[in-house]
C-alpha cells in the first residue's frame, strides 16, 4: 500500500497537473505519506490480533502482557479441548469469581467450533452440580429459537438456539455458576 502512495505523490508531485506551488505540493506530500502509514499501521495492528491463535489439545494460551487485574481477578485460566468428533465442539474454560455468594464459582465456557453449527442443539456436562447458567454470543444481536433447560440433569445443562449460527468467528459463551468449584467434562452436540 506504502509504494502505491509514494508512486501518486512522485506522479503529482512531477507533473502538478493541478498548478499547486511549491508549499503546497510539500505539504500534501507529508500528507500522503502519513495518510499511508496510518493505514499500514491499522491493517498490520488488525491482521496480528486475527493471528493469535485457538489453544489446541495440551497447549498453553499464548503468553500475553499481563493486564492491570480487575476487581475480581481470575481464579486460574485453563484451556481445554476433546477429541474432535462431529458430535464434540471444542471448548475452553477460564474461572473466575463470581462475586455471588450463592454461587462463588464462576466458569466462562468458550465454544468455538471449527465449522459453522446451526441450528445449536448443546449438552454441557460438568463435574459437579451448578447454580446457574447464562450465554451470549460475542457479536451483539438477538438469539431466535431460544429453548434452554430441556431435560434438567444436576450436572448437564442442555439448550438449544435457533439463530445465529455458532461459528468460529461467533462463539458462544456461557457463563456457569457453581456453589463450588466446578470443570466441564465435554460439550456434546446433538
Amino acid at each position: 500500500m506504502l509504494p502505491v502512495f509514494v508512486a501518486i505523490v512522485i506522479i503529482l508531485a512531477g507533473t502538478n497537473p493541478m498548478g499547486f506551488d511549491k508549499t503546497q505540493r510539500i505539504t500534501g506530500a507529508i500528507a500522503v505519506v502519513f495518510l499511508a502509514y496510518f493505514v499500514a499501521h491499522t491493517v498490520h495492528r488488525y491482521n496480528e490480533t486475527r493471528k493469535a491463535p485457538i489453544p489446541e489439545v495440551g497447549q498453553k494460551e499464548p503468553d500475553t502482557p499481563k493486564p492491570i487485574p480487575p476487581i475480581n481477578p481470575p481464579v486460574q485460566t485453563s484451556p481445554k479441548q476433546l477429541k474432535h468428533t462431529a458430535q464434540v465442539i471444542p471448548f475452553s474454560v477460564r474461572h473466575l469469581d463470581s462475586g455471588d455468594a450463592q454461587f462463588p464459582d464462576e466458569m466462562r465456557v468458550t465454544l468455538q467450533p471449527k465449522a459453522n453449527i446451526q441450528p445449536i442443539h448443546v449438552i454441557l456436562k460438568c463435574k459437579e452440580e451448578f447454580g446457574r447458567v447464562d450465554y451470549s454470543f460475542t457479536f451483539p444481536g438477538g438469539m431466535i429459537g431460544v429453548l434452554d433447560g430441556i431435560n434438567p440433569r444436576p450436572k448437564e445443562y442442555e439448550f438449544m438456539i435457533g439463530a445465529p449460527a455458532l461459528t468460529p468467528e461467533n462463539p458462544l459463551i456461557l457463563r456457569v455458576l457453581s456453589a463450588t468449584r466446578n470443570d466441564v467434562i465435554e460439550v456434546e452436540r446433538r
